[in-house]
This record gives C-alpha cells, sequence and structure tokens, in this order.
C-alpha cells in the first residue's frame, strides 16, 4: 500500500470537507478520492486501547473483499504519525438520503426493500472473515440508481484479529453483546451481532419499526412492548420471519437470515403507507401490511 504525506497529498489537491463526524472529517479531493483523517483525540484512544488502525488498514491489501467494498488506497501519515487513509467515491447516495428521497409509491414497495436487504445479506455471507457492527448507523451503506450497494469506512469494520472502532447505537448497549456467548468470543463479534443488525435494519427500513424498543414501556399503555406487539401493529403474519425475528432476542438460538422470506413477504402482502402529520420528523410514515 502507498504511504503518503498529508502535506503532499493536499497540497497536489483542491479539496472540499463532505463531512465532519466524531471520530474522523472527510474530504472529497479534486483526483476524485476521498480522504478520511482521524481526529487526533481519536487515534490517541485508539493507541491507548492497543487498537492498531495503522496496521489494520496497511493489512488491508491482503485481505479478500468483494467489489461492493472500498477498501482503502493510501496510508495518509503526518510526518511519522499516521492520520488517516483514501478510498475511491462510492457511487449513489448513502442509505439514509436514499430513504429522505423516497416517493411514497416508493415506501409502499416491499421489493425494492428486499432487493436491497437481500444484496446486503449475500454481501455478509460472502464475507466470513468480517463483522460489520456499524452497519445500522446506513451512512456507510450506498446505493446507486439500480439498487446496486457498496460499503465504505473499512476502519469500522472488524477484520479477522482487528476489532472494530465503532458499534452502531441502532443496536442498544454494545455492552449486552460483549458479554454475551452468542455475540461475542475471545473479545471479538461473532457473524450473529451481523444477523441481528440486518433485521433490525430491515424492520427499520422497511416499516419504521425499531425492534428495540422491545421490552420497553409502551408510552401510552406503560405496559412491556412485546413483538406480538410488534407484528400486530403492522400487521404480519409471516411466521418465518416472525420466528426469525423472535431468536434475535434468544441467547440460547442461532440468528437466521431472513433470505428469500423478504420476496415471499413481498409476494403475499402489499405496503399501506400513511404520512403522519403531528410527528416531529417531517418525513415519519405509518406503515402496515395488507394481504393481496
Amino acid at each position: 500500500m502507498n504511504r503518503v504525506q498529508l502535506r503532499e497529498l493536499i497540497n497536489r489537491n483542491s479539496y472540499k470537507r463532505i463531512s465532519d463526524g466524531e471520530t474522523a472529517q472527510v474530504f472529497l479531493l479534486q483526483n476524485g478520492k476521498v480522504l478520511k483523517l482521524f481526529k487526533s483525540d481519536i487515534l490517541l484512544h485508539f493507541k491507548s486501547t492497543l487498537l492498531n488502525l495503522e496496521q489494520k488498514v496497511l493489512d488491508s491489501e491482503n485481505v479478500f473483499l468483494p467489489k461492493e467494498i472500498i477498501r482503502p488506497n493510501d496510508a495518509v501519515y503526518d510526518g511519522n504519525v499516521f492520520v488517516g487513509y483514501t478510498m475511491d467515491l462510492a457511487r449513489g447516495v448513502n442509505y439514509n438520503e436514499r430513504d429522505e428521497k423516497f416517493t411514497i409509491l416508493e415506501r409502499a414497495n416491499l421489493y425494492r426493500y428486499a432487493d436491497v436487504h437481500f444484496k446486503l445479506e449475500r454481501l455478509m455471507q460472502s464475507t466470513p472473515d468480517i463483522v460489520y457492527p456499524d452497519i445500522c448507523t446506513c451512512d456507510n451503506i450506498y446505493v446507486d440508481k439500480n439498487d446496486n450497494i457498496q460499503l465504505i469506512d473499512y476502519d469500522g469494520f472488524q477484520v479477522k484479529g482487528y476489532p472494530s472502532n465503532s458499534i452502531s447505537s441502532t443496536l442498544g448497549s454494545p455492552f449486552q453483546y460483549m458479554n454475551s456467548r452468542k455475540y461475542s468470543c475471545e473479545g471479538l463479534f461473532t457473524k450473529e451481532l451481523d444477523k441481528k443488525s440486518l433485521i433490525l435494519l430491515y424492520f427499520l427500513s422497511t416499516f419504521n419499526i425499531d425492534l428495540n424498543k422491545v421490552g420497553n414501556p409502551n408510552p401510552y399503555t406503560g405496559q412491556k412492548i412485546t413483538l406480538d406487539d410488534v407484528f400486530e401493529c403492522i400487521n404480519l403474519c409471516d411466521y418465518d420471519i416472525m420466528n426469525k425475528v423472535w431468536k434475535i432476542f434468544r441467547e440460547d438460538k442461532e440468528n437466521e437470515y431472513l433470505g428469500e422470506d423478504v420476496f415471499c413477504l413481498a409476494q403475499d402482502y402489499d405496503m399501506e403507507v400513511l404520512a403522519y402529520p403531528h410527528s416531529a420528523k417531517s418525513n415519519f410514515y405509518i406503515k402496515r401490511l395488507v394481504r393481496k
């Protein structure tokens, strides 16, 4: 892998900042590449926790990655200090932007949700040595006009022996996974986390349902929200999917990918979508399945 100096990279390219997150700033360079620069306090944190982010990036050239994953191109240094890396620009828009632009008709299209979900599952199944703890954040998933997917931010993946430096807040407290035999082994996450993440993401994107609310008090009744409440809310009566969702809440059951079940659901149901005018969110929709 090429090692480049930050000063030389900046001198050769004009640049535009495209994001400023908690851990890094991201810039679009004149040469069409993307530069990810980690913040100094984050680099110090990585060093103190013995997370060798520099070596993880350098070793990426020796890791099998399918075409849907954008790998680091150059390791970037400020003197002798590793500060970031460059990567190719992803095609399309990120998952959140895509959802915001959907029309009512597109939001009702179960096949489109199924297609992207199935592609994500297939990608994760093809990379048994990689776990994606931050996949539910969605900013790292890019979708083009033909619904082809790409994943960015290699540093956030758990690759072989290198742990991830982030985990999606959608999954809830990370400690519940670190202390779980199902989701953790010798300090690293298992692929069971990917299966759960994808089910959470499917329900969140397709139905606007946060499955992590299961077990929390219902603000209207005070009673705990159950899975049966969720299924009734969206009128879901597909027992294959329901059983797979149930398993992600059980420590003694192995998770499953939804697989072809998402297409079966699209064959059996239409989606009814209603804008919710009193929501604090500008594009909040109530969704409910209607059997064909």
